[in-house]
C-alpha cells in the first residue's frame, strides 16, 4: 500500500496528489493518506510514502513516519526541493518505475534528536529531526551567550544570534546560509554552526555522530527559542541545558536509481539561471 501525504495549504500539493491517486486507481494499487494521527495498525502496511510539497513537507513526513523505517520520495512542488527525487511531471515514471517496479535506490540518513533538562526537573524529550536543531534569539532578544560542551569537554562560549547543531543532510539548509560547509549525506556527523557570531575565531566544526553536545544556556540570556528543523519551537531558559545526540531512527528516502547528490547540489544550488527564475521577483518596465 502506497502512503499519499501532501501540503494541505499548497493547492497545488493537493491538486498533483489527486492526480496521482488516480493513476494508482487506475493501475489498481492500493493506497491512503496520511496525517500526523495515522495509526501504527495502519502504518504497517505502508511499503513506500509519496510526499507532495515542499522540503518543509519531507522534514515533517520524516519526523512523524521515520520510527516506521518505510521509503519516502518527495515531489517537489516548492521552491528549491533539495530532497525532493521527482517533479510533478514525473508522475508517469514514478508510478511504474518506483513504485510498481520499485526500481529505487535507498538512502539512509542520519537524524538527531535530544532533551532540554531544567532546574533538576523531569527533562523535555525532543522529537527526531531530519536537517537541524538551532538554538536562536526571539525578535527582541538580545546577544545569545551559551557554553557548548562535547563529550564533557568545553568547545567554547558561543556568543552571537544562536547556534544550529546539523545533520549532513541540513547543511544544505539554514547551516549553508550562515557559511556552513556542504557535506555528503552518507555520513554520520554533527555539523555545528554558529550564528553571526561575535567571535570571528568561531568557525562550523564538524563532530563524530557518537558524541553528546550540550549547549548550556547563560544567566543572562533571554527570550531564546530551540527550533527542530524549522517547524517546532520550543522556549528556553537561563540555567537551561540543551543535550543533542543522535536518534535511533533513520529517514529513509527513496531516490531514482540514477539520482546522486552532486548533481543535486549542480542543479540546485550552483545552476545560477535557475536559482533566479525561481527566487527573484523581475521588476516591472518604468514607462
Amino acid at each position: 500500500m502506497v502512503g499519499i501525504l501532501y501540503n494541505k495549504y499548497k493547492t497545488s500539493a493537493k491538486k498533483t496528489a489527486a492526480i496521482f491517486i488516480n493513476k494508482l486507481k487506475m493501475s489498481g494499487v492500493r493506497y491512503t493518506k496520511l496525517n500526523e494521527h495515522t495509526s501504527k495498525e495502519v502504518m504497517v502496511e505502508i511499503k513506500i510514502i509519496c510526499v507532495f510539497g515542499g522540503d518543509g513537507t519531507l522534514l515533517y513526513a520524516a519526523r512523524h513516519f521515520a520510527q516506521y523505517e518505510v521509503p519516502m520520495i518527495a515531489i517537489n512542488l516548492g521552491q528549491v526541493g533539495f530532497l525532493a527525487a521527482a517533479e510533478p511531471a514525473q508522475l508517469d515514471s514514478l508510478l511504474a518505475d518506483l513504485i510498481l517496479k520499485r526500481k529505487f535506490s535507498l538512502e539512509r540518513r542520519m537524524m538527531l534528536t535530544g532533551k532540554i533538562e531544567r532546574n533538576g526537573g523531569e527533562a523535555l524529550l525532543l522529537p527526531a529531526a531530519l536537517n537541524d536543531i538551532c538554538l536562536v534569539k526571539g525578535p527582541l532578544g538580545r546577544m545569545t551567550k551559551c557554553k557548548v560542551i562535547v563529550d564533557q569537554e568545553q568547545l567554547g562560549e558561543y556568543a552571537g544570534d544562536g547556534v544550529i547543531i546539523a545533520t549532513p543532510t541540513g547543511s544544505t539548509a539554514y547551516s549553508l546560509s550562515c557559511n556552513g560547509p556542504l557535506i555528503a549525506p552518507e555520513l554520520d556527523l554533527f555539523l555545528l554552526t554558529p550564528i553571526s557570531s561575535q567571535v570571528l575565531a568561531l568557525r562550523p566544526i564538524v563532530l563524530p555522530s557518537e558524541v553528546l553536545i550540550m549547549l548550556q544556556i547563560g544567566n543572562a540570556s533571554h527570550n531564546l527559542f530551540l527550533v527542530v528543523d524549522g517547524q517546532v519551537e520550543y522556549p528556553v531558559y537561563p540555567g537551561d541545558k540543551i543535550v543533542i545526540f543522535r536518534s535511533k531512527y533513520r529517514t529513509l528516502l527513496a531516490k531514482p536509481n540514477e539520482g546522486h547528490f552532486f548533481k543535486t547540489v549542480k542543479k540546485k544550488l550552483y545552476n545560477i539561471k535557475e536559482v533566479q527564475a525561481r527566487n527573484i521577483i523581475k521588476p516591472s518596465k518604468v514607462t
